[in-house]
């Protein structure tokens, strides 16, 4: 029955995307549900924020200059609760929780390294994100500095907040002030501080960990793999910085958990997991690494953290049956997401390719061996190497809801990934550093979810 006061649900996200048509569309992202609509119509929907009935939604239209029928709308709003992407009533009010690192200001800060940013133009990371998101503040500094363009933003997720963030067009797949050059409009005509603060952090990341705060890159963009061993960039946290009051904070920083789960119902304390990182950053890397990090989800799984420590470097012999049933599992995922996403992005979107990328790459590890560790001394070898360093520096897959035993056989596929990628190159730039192709699009295009699946300590 369709909800008396509808709004659109939390889990959709809603983008205007303009490419061939001009369209809304619709993502509910936990059921891979798309639905596409024209932007009267979500100028529409966005009135039905759960305040209000189908009159009072058609009443809302109308003093907009949009003329709507309560019939038709009912009819309308039918459809999308048909799809399950509608909800009941007003939105809960925001929580204001303050400055949200006031307690960490003086807690020391540590920043990896060997390791700068220098934006090198390589990087995918304005055209895979589909959600690019500004505060109200930078969206309105948008529309002053780029006064000649065109401008629309959509809430973050469900229906517009009253100073929520929000999300510009995607326009042929990325984001809209992107231009045909790969250079951001914003920073090209008023600077740096013209970008939102999501993107002038992108992609640093930061983490408190019970003793310090440590900051590192994440492995998302083409750029951070050319900073591998260049000290003359920018590094994560500025040079000299000895605690968080010193570092300007675009975004807060991550908190590692008092306690960790490990696998099903088996969690370890925050110290322990602590130590496990530390130790793996510095770990000397076994000849393949891909097999290692799955040593190390068996261990925790088995063993705990203790174990897990020297697991990285024993590399007992893989179950191969089973890493084949996890790449199996984890093409269906892909799979599911690749249908919604070809309904309305072109062939030629980063999202769209570079799913097709990992299928074909995990097709091929399915039909053959799984593909072998690079050659000592390699930069291939080099760049796995440090991926490790980075991720266990910053604390990757610790911070969220998937069990670390999970979570590290999963790294391990990420790399057998790239490294299928790698040997059979596919015919665009936006593929020259596999690894980083990998890395962003389990967030981007929402695989996350796919490494959150079972709790049982599978694949």
């Amino acid at each position: 029955m369709l909800p008396k006061r509808p709004r659109l649900s939390d889990r959709v996200i809603a983008r205007r995307h303009l490419a061939d048509t001009d369209r809304v569309v619709l993502h509910d992202q936990a059921s891979c549900q798309v639905m596409k609509i024209l932007p009267v119509q979500w100028q529409v929907l966005a009135l039905a924020d759960g305040t209000r009935d189908i009159e009072g939604v058609a009443l809302a239209a109308r003093a907009r200059g949009i003329a709507t029928e309560p019939t038709d709308l009912a009819g309308f709003l039918e459809h999308l609760d048909e799809k399950g992407l509608l909800a009941e009533g007003p939105l809960d009010a925001p929580d204001d929780a303050g400055e949200p690192d006031e307690d960490l200001l003086d807690v020391p800060v540590e920043a990896i390294a060997g390791w700068t940013l220098i934006c090198s133009g390589r990087g995918v990371c304005c055209e895979a994100f589909s959600t690019v998101l500004f505060t109200p503040r930078e969206a309105r500094r948008a529309l002053v500095v780029l006064d000649d363009e065109l401008h629309d933003f959509y809430p973050s997720r469900g229906v517009p907040r009253d100073e929520g963030p929000v999300a510009p067009i995607m326009v042929h797949g990325r984001c809209g002030y992107l231009n045909d050059q790969r250079r951001c409009m914003l920073h090209a005509r008023a600077g740096t501080t013209a970008k939102p603060s999501v993107c002038r952090s992108f992609p640093m990341q930061s983490v408190y960990d019970g003793a310090t705060v440590r900051a590192a890159f994440t492995f998302e963009c083409a750029c951070v793999v050319d900073g591998i061993g260049v000290t003359h960039g920018d590094p994560p946290f500025p040079r000299g910085a000895r605690t968080l009051r010193e570092v300007s904070r675009l975004v807060p920083v991550a908190r590692l958990p008092e306690r960790v789960t490990l696998d099903g119902s088996t969690t370890a304390p925050r110290a322990g997991v602590r130590r496990f990182y530390r130790a793996l950053a510095a770990a000397t890397p076994p000849r393949d690494v891909a097999a290692g990090l799955w040593a190390i989800g068996g261990a925790l799984a088995s063993s705990g953290v203790d174990a897990a420590e020297t697991a990285y470097a024993t590399e007992p012999e893989l179950d191969t049956a089973r890493v084949r049933e996890a790449f199996s599992e984890l093409r269906a995922a892909v799979s599911a997401w690749r249908a919604p996403l070809a309904t309305f992005r072109s062939e030629a979107d980063f999202t769209r390719a570079g799913l097709d990328w990992i299928v074909a790459a995990a097709d091929r590890i399915a039909q053959s061996e799984l593909p072998p560790a690079p050659p000592l001394g390699s930069r291939a070898a080099e760049v796995e190497a440090f991926y490790v360093t980075a991720t266990s520096w910053g604390y990757a897959d610790a911070l969220g809801r998937v069990p670390l035993a999970r979570a590290f056989r999963i790294r391990a596929l990420r790399l057998w990934l790239a490294r299928a990628i790698a040997a059979a190159p596919p015919d665009d730039p936006r593929a020259a550093e596999p690894l980083t192709v990998v890395e962003v699009l389990f967030r981007a295009v929402g695989l996350d979810s796919y490494a959150a699946g079972p709790s049982d300590g599978s694949p």
